[in-house]
């Protein structure tokens, strides 16, 4: 089978020399010819995106892009073989089409494979056998994405990570300059504003400075559970001696961790430690005297209760139905996921932390969410038309983790 960028090839030379040999083009099918090849561009454009976001696998991108080029060849043969009417010559069309899909062979020869490639060091990590080969494929997929960066700069994914790779080398100058411009491009988002107040604290000798605070402060308004900004304010407090802050921001941030990890039993260990000092020194403990009851009683999952609209035609009980939790403001990858089959439905389940397609993208991250389910006639977790999906309203679900979602609508 044709590679999809060797169709995307002969889909230009077709239309080239189409319009080559008909000395006239009636207007309506040069107009259609632009419309099918800006509807192609879209839908290209469409399939990378859903690839870089890890919702299809290139064995999907290349087959989604290998059909759309054949449909676009499909398209241009019919016009080509259709009657025309006489109309000014266009040579300027021959310049139209060839151009963008020049820029699209060359797009699907180079384009999307450097992201895959890193997407796939990205799964090596899993296989290091050693911390020595660990930390060597570390040094590799830094090294890619720098120079995936230096391509497409507005790649925040890769941004980010470049950042954290910054952090954990303990380069805070670098590790700013990278979470400023995510700060600046991502004005409403908490966790670029957390990420960035963190950096500029460490780089700053541990110190909450001006930036910082104004930082902090953005965080918290926009996500006061945001948990980056949290452990900040709570490890200076304690550091400054401001015991009663520390309780109270560590109190909010255990409500948002999963209680048995590694972070929750750190925090946990350090409210135990500022109670202590707090009794011995015998400060006021008005804050203390409730901790333990708001993280104790958390909510920590969502349970979802999904149905089936009475609507929707009957389809094989093997059909695949995603539910899933996404932010309600924020990046459409899903914060948590599950596939059932249509025969399992209705059904009552949950969704936590440990489903998570990324571990930057988790539930703890964000407050309010949207639920939803998605029954998959094509077995692919994005959305296609004639899909029946349903989603519930945005909530908070640490206030109330029950939701229910009927699956009632198509998609158009």
């Amino acid at each position: 089978m044709l590679p999809a960028f060797g169709l995307t090839l002969i889909a230009m030379v077709v239309i080239y020399f189409a319009l080559m040999r008909k000395s006239t083009v009636q207007d309506d099918h040069s107009d259609r010819i632009k419309r099918n090849v800006r509807l192609y561009a879209d839908r290209i454009k469409e399939i990378d995106s859903d690839l870089q976001d890890e919702y299809i696998d290139k064995d999907d991108f290349q087959r989604q892009h290998a059909e759309l080029s054949r449909q676009l060849i499909d398209t241009v043969e019919q016009l080509e073989n259709a009657p025309v009417t006489t109309a000014a010559r266009r040579p300027w069309l021959l310049w139209f089409v060839p151009l963008p899909l020049a820029a699209f062979v060359i797009y699907g020869a180079i384009g999307a494979y450097p992201d895959w490639q890193i997407s796939q060091q990205l799964e090596g990590l899993n296989t290091a056998g050693s911390p020595e080969a660990f930390q060597a494929r570390m040094g590799e997929l830094d090294k890619a994405m720098r120079e995936r960066l230096e391509q497409k700069p507005d790649q925040l994914e890769y941004r980010l990570m470049v950042a954290r790779f910054a952090m954990n080398k303990g380069d805070y100058d670098e590790a700013v300059s990278h979470y400023r411009i995510l700060a600046e491009l991502l004005p409403d988002d908490p966790d670029a504003q957390a990420f960035y107040a963190q950096a500029e604290y460490l780089r700053a000798g541990r110190k909450i400075t001006a930036d910082v605070a104004k930082h902090l402060d953005k965080a918290l308004k926009l996500n006061p559970y945001q948990a980056t900004a949290l452990g900040l304010v709570g490890i200076h407090a304690f550091e400054s001696g401001d015991l009663n802050a520390a309780v109270d921001a560590w109190q909010t941030l255990l409500q948002v961790l999963p209680p048995e990890s590694d972070r929750a039993k750190l925090i946990r260990g350090g409210l135990e430690e500022a109670r202590k000092r707090l009794a011995d020194s015998g400060q006021s403990m008005a804050s203390v005297q409730e901790t333990g009851k708001a993280d104790a009683n958390a909510i920590q999952k969502i349970e979802v209760s999904v149905s089936v609209a009475a609507n929707i035609p009957t389809l094989p009980p093997e059909t695949l139905v995603f539910v899933y939790a996404k932010a309600a403001s924020g990046p459409p990858m899903p914060l948590a996921a599950r596939k059932l089959t249509l025969a399992q439905l209705p059904a009552t389940i949950e969704l936590d932390e440990s489903m998570a397609m990324m571990p930057s993208m988790t539930l703890s991250l964000f407050k309010d969410v949207i639920v939803g389910a998605r029954v998959s006639r094509s077995g692919q977790p994005i959305p296609q038309a004639g899909d029946w999906q349903g989603e519930s309203q945005p909530f908070d679900w640490r206030k109330n983790g029950d939701v229910s979602v009927t699956i009632d609508q198509q998609v158009p």
